[in-house]
């Protein structure tokens, strides 16, 4: 079972593997659809996000008299670790449960763990800070980028946390994490489409055929010290800034990532 703002990639993925999936999100498209046992739409919507409340009876609904092997979750539920962890009494959960993504996404907690690990991050500050044009604004367990605001015009608000800009090439890291170690699956350049309202918003993303063995081992050890930190387990993926005075660690999305 899949539950994702969108679950195209992951059904694919699950027909590759001989499995039958059976898909919620927010789309239900045609590709979906065809590659799916069964489709139906997720409760809630891009604005609000997913419905916590109506999520499980939903699965429910889908499953029907199947039994899952596992369910899957996809973006969406960064901000849900309550919902997640009441998914997780009624299907087996494959992937993280809330306290891994309580702890990953808290951004003071990573924050404190890339000082204390030597592990290079852009400055955090939940103040408005003085230089607002070097600075941009979060949402505190967001994802996608859509979140994502230059700082200049915005105020400190609840749940929103200023980090200092970083300019240079996206990167993403997909690995699996066993709660103790993280194993670099490959890496991806990322792009973005704007919005007058998303600056940041993510685009697109392609395979990188050749990485710096050197980089990616460096990178391979702040993952693996990141995921003993946390618990992590199964596919997750790691945001990095290619910049002129090397890499920057940004946050970990602890789900499998869009590619």
């Amino acid at each position: 079972m899949i539950a994702a703002i969108s679950g195209r990639a992951l059904a694919a993925a699950a027909r590759r593997a001989g499995y039958r999936p059976l898909v919620a999100d927010f789309f239900c498209d045609t590709d979906t659809v065809a590659l799916a046992e069964r489709a139906t739409m997720l409760p809630g919507d891009l604005q609000r996000g997913i419905d916590g409340e109506r999520i499980v009876d939903t699965l429910r609904r889908l499953a029907g008299d199947d039994q899952p092997v596992a369910i899957i979750l996809g973006s969406g539920f960064e901000r849900m670790p309550e919902a997640v962890d009441e998914i997780a009494r009624h299907f087996p959960l494959a992937g993280n449960g809330g306290a891994a993504i309580r702890r990953i996404k808290d951004p003071q907690l990573l924050a404190d763990d890339c000082a204390e690990l030597g592990i290079p991050h852009p400055q955090l500050r939940w103040d408005q800070p003085p230089d607002r044009e070097n600075w941009v604004v979060k949402t505190a367990g967001g994802a996608g980028g859509g979140h994502v605001r230059r700082a200049a015009g915005e105020s400190p608000t609840a749940g929103r946390y200023f980090q200092r800009f970083v300019a240079g090439r996206s990167i993403s890291a997909l690995f699996v994490g066993n709660g103790q170690t993280a194993h670099v699956v490959g890496f991806s350049q990322q792009w973005t489409s704007p919005s007058p309202t998303a600056p940041y918003r993510y685009g697109g993303a392609v395979r990188l055929r050749r990485f710096d063995r050197r980089q990616a081992g460096v990178i391979g050890g702040w993952l693996s010290s990141l995921t003993r930190r946390a618990g992590l387990v199964g596919l997750c993926s790691a945001d990095l800034i290619r910049g002129p005075d090397g890499y920057k660690f940004i946050e970990i999305n602890p789900r499998p990532g869009a590619t």
